[in-house]
């Protein structure tokens, strides 16, 4: 039951995903958004190391394990900042052991905009997962008849119900 594109019932949690920064760096855009699909892709689990799991533990308490993130476009994000990156320390004349400690400087013209869209892309993640871990518990309570979920469930912190989210590639201020 996890939808493969965005439809009716991920088309909520869509819209309210703030618009990516497209202001950030034209040359950033011009290159991957006519590639990645990430408006069709919220909702879907992605591939590589990518999975959902359903878990029993030893009080057959039953869990779900869900490993997604951005689908792609915080990749993308990444990539392109790490590069510049890499440029930046060139232009500052900062030596480093290894280039892959590169960093943006606070202040430099990158830096904000790397900040604004690595956030974008981590708050898209998030609500990938979202849709996802509802459309399993959905299906999940479909199967068990001791099992009913209800969207506000979790958020009503109910007896036997708890979420646990954890992240990584996270940036902040």
């Amino acid at each position: 039951n996890i939808p493969d594109a965005v439809t009716a019932a991920t088309q909520p949690m869509y819209a309210s995903l703030s618009a990516l920064p497209i202001a950030a760096d034209a040359r950033f855009y011009s290159r991957w958004i006519g590639i990645l699909a990430y408006q069709r892709q919220l909702g879907t689990l992605g591939t590589g190391s990518h999975f959902i799991e359903v878990c029993l533990d030893e009080k057959d308490d039953v869990w779900v394990m869900l490993h997604s993130g951005s689908r792609g476009i915080g990749n993308a994000i990444g990539t392109y900042y790490i590069q510049n990156s890499q440029d930046e320390m060139k232009r500052w004349m900062i030596d480093l052991p290894d280039k892959d400690l590169a960093y943006l400087p606070e202040g430099c013209p990158l830096f904000e905009p790397y900040v604004a869209a690595v956030g974008w892309a981590q708050d898209y993640a998030a609500a990938n997962r979202a849709v996802m871990m509802e459309s399993v518990l959905r299906a999940i309570g479909a199967e068990l008849d001791r099992y009913r979920y209800t969207p506000s469930s979790l958020e009503r912190d109910e007896p036997g119900e708890e979420a646990i989210s954890c992240h990584h590639n996270y940036v902040a201020r």
